[in-house]
C-alpha cells in the first residue's frame, strides 16, 4: 500500500448533514430517554407529595433537554473532527482514502479486487479487498456530493474495475 499523495483529484470529505442529522437524532434520542425516566421516577419513584413530584418534573425535563443538547453539540464536534481528518482523493492513478490523522492508505485502482458495502451503525462504508499488504480498505461514503464522486470514479477508473461496476450498479 503506498501511501503518497497523488498529485491530482478531487478531494471528498464527510457530508455536513450527515453529521447534523446523525447528531440531532442522537440528542433527540438521549432528551427522550432523561424525559421518559424523569416523568416515571416524578410519577412513581418519589415520596414526595404531588406539587412536589410536579416540580421535580419540570427541573428533570428542563436539565433532560439540557442534556440532551449538550450531547448533540458533544457528538456533532465529534463528527466535525472526524470529517477534518477522513477524506478521499480519486485521481487518475487510484484512491487517497484518509480514514483517521494517522491512517492514510493509497489504492491504485488496478489492486481493487473486490468491493463490499457496509453499514457501520448507519454510516455508509465501502470495503476494498485490494492485492496489496493490507487487504482491505474501508472508505465513507457519506460524502458532501455522491453523484461528483461516482462521476469522478467512472471518469478515472477502468471500465472492469470493482468499485466502478459496484457504484454504476447501485451509486454511492
Amino acid at each position: 500500500m503506498d501511501t503518497r499523495t497523488p498529485l491530482e483529484g478531487v478531494t471528498f470529505r464527510w457530508s455536513i448533514t450527515t453529521i447534523r442529522r446523525k447528531a440531532l437524532r442522537s440528542g433527540v434520542i438521549l432528551t427522550l430517554l432523561l424525559s421518559a425516566y424523569v416523568l416515571w421516577d416524578a410519577t412513581y419513584g418519589s415520596p414526595v407529595p404531588v406539587t412536589g413530584r410536579l416540580n421535580l418534573a419540570l427541573v428533570g425535563l428542563a436539565l433532560a433537554a439540557t442534556g440532551g443538547i449538550l450531547t448533540a453539540i458533544l457528538l456533532a464536534g465529534i463528527f466535525l473532527v472526524g470529517r477534518a481528518g477522513s477524506k478521499t482523493v480519486v485521481s487518475s492513478e487510484g484512491l487517497y482514502v484518509q480514514r483517521a490523522l494517522w491512517r492514510k492508505d493509497f489504492v491504485r485502482w488496478s489492486d481493487i479486487q473486490s468491493v463490499k458495502r457496509r453499514n457501520l451503525s448507519g454510516w455508509r462504508y465501502i470495503y476494498m479487498r485490494t492485492s496489496t499488504t493490507l487487504s482491505e480498505v474501508a472508505m465513507s461514503v457519506e460524502i458532501d456530493n455522491p453523484s461528483d464522486f461516482d462521476a469522478e470514479v467512472s471518469r478515472w477508473a477502468p471500465s472492469d474495475n470493482p468499485l466502478r461496476v459496484a457504484l454504476s450498479s447501485h451509486g454511492t
